[in-house]
């Protein structure tokens, strides 16, 4: 299923669209069109989010943030 989900997040994130709000509208829009289910981020988790978000930013590797997002953000599958 994670790999499902890749071109909704690479959408998002490595086109680098810089408005944390778009980036979700746009990987949920492509989510929802492939039945994929959608995007959701916990509040309690939104300091885990930044600090993988950062670390993706700084390595452009965003492995471990799309594993972290599965794990963490889909609801609805």
């Amino acid at each position: 299923m994670l790999n499902t989900i890749d071109e909704p997040l690479n959408i998002a994130y490595i086109k680098k669209i810089h408005f944390e709000v778009c980036k979700g509208q746009v990987a949920n829009k492509e989510m929802i069109r492939n039945g994929l289910g959608i995007l959701s981020l916990p509040v309690e988790k939104i300091g885990e989010y930044f600090t993988l978000l950062i670390s993706y930013y700084e390595t452009n590797n965003m492995e471990d943030l799309k594993k972290w997002i599965y794990d963490n953000c889909i609801d609805g599958v």
